[in-house]
């Protein structure tokens, strides 16, 4: 075998293995952010059925989390833009009757 094929399939070798470790990576994060955001939507979910100051303590709560809750959102969109190779500029409308 010549050196500059053995270089290439080393080289070739290590890229994948560093891709995938990468995608394992990426995926694990996918799944942090995806429960990240389940958790507040329960956390958001209870603070509206509960009253009084429990309901106080709760949105308290609800707003100390919002800036994870924001960061895994846009970490979801932009791996999910990556992955599949679209940029979406689509707006979000919101039609009040």
């Amino acid at each position: 075998m010549k050196i500059s094929t053995i270089i290439t399939t080393s080289i070739t070798a290590g890229a994948i293995i560093f891709s995938s470790s990468t995608f394992a990576k990426d995926t694990k994060s996918v799944v942090e952010a995806k429960k990240i955001i389940q958790s507040y939507k329960d956390l958001r979910a209870t603070c509206s059925k509960t009253e009084g100051d429990d309901r106080i303590t709760c949105f308290s709560k609800l707003n100390d989390a919002n800036e994870e809750y924001v960061a895994a959102k846009q970490y979801i969109r932009q791996t999910t833009q990556e992955a599949t190779g679209e940029n979406d500029t689509a707006a979000h409308r919101v039609t009040f009757l």
